[in-house]
C-alpha cells in the first residue's frame, strides 16, 4: 500500500475540509460519466491496464487542486482529466501519448475523490484563485486524487 508521511494539524484540516466539500458535491450519476487523460510519459511506462493510471506522487498531500492546475508541479496526488476531448486534440497535443477514455461513476465507485470543475459550484474549492479558477473552467479540468482503478478506464480515444 501507498504510505503517506505525518503532516500537520492545519494542513490534515486544509485536505480533509477540501475532500468534505467534494464529495457533498459530487453528484452520482448512473450512466457511464466519461472524461480523458493523455498520459504521461512515466504512465505509458507502466502497465496501466492492468494497474490503472497513478498520481505522480500520492505522498505530495500538500499540493492543493488550485496549486496542481496552476503550476503542474512534476510531483502532485493529483490526476488531471478533462471532459473536453479537443483540448486534448488541439492544445495539449505536443505528446505523442495514447488520450484514455475514463468513467469516473466507475472512479467514484472505488472510492476515488473526483473534483469536477465543469460544475460551477466546484470552483469555490479554488479558493478565488483567479488562474486556477481561469484554467479550471477553460480546461473543462476533472481533478482525481491518486489513482484511476483499470475497470474505469474504457480504452484508448482515437480521434476520428
Amino acid at each position: 500500500g501507498v504510505r503517506l508521511p505525518s503532516i500537520s494539524a492545519a494542513s490534515a484540516k486544509a485536505v480533509t475540509a477540501v475532500i468534505a466539500v467534494a464529495l457533498t458535491l459530487r453528484g452520482d450519476r448512473s450512466e457511464p460519466d466519461i472524461v480523458y487523460r493523455r498520459l504521461s510519459d512515466e504512465q505509458t511506462r507502466r502497465p496501466w491496464r492492468i494497474t490503472g493510471i497513478f498520481a505522480s506522487d500520492p505522498t505530495a498531500i500538500w499540493v492543493s487542486p488550485a496549486t496542481h492546475i496552476e503550476e503542474a508541479p512534476a510531483r502532485s496526488p493529483w490526476i488531471s482529466a478533462t471532459r473536453d476531448v479537443s483540448r486534448l486534440v488541439t492544445i495539449y497535443n505536443a505528446s505523442p501519448n495514447p488520450i484514455v477514455r475514463i468513467d469516473l461513476r466507475r472512479v467514484r465507485s472505488s472510492g476515488m475523490l473526483v473534483i469536477d470543475f465543469s460544475q460551477p459550484k466546484m470552483l469555490k474549492l479554488l479558493r478565488g484563485r483567479r488562474a486556477a479558477t481561469f484554467m479550471a473552467i477553460a480546461d473543462s479540468e476533472v481533478l482525481i486524487f491518486l489513482h484511476v482503478p483499470p475497470h474505469a478506464i474504457l480504452g484508448e480515444y482515437v480521434p476520428d
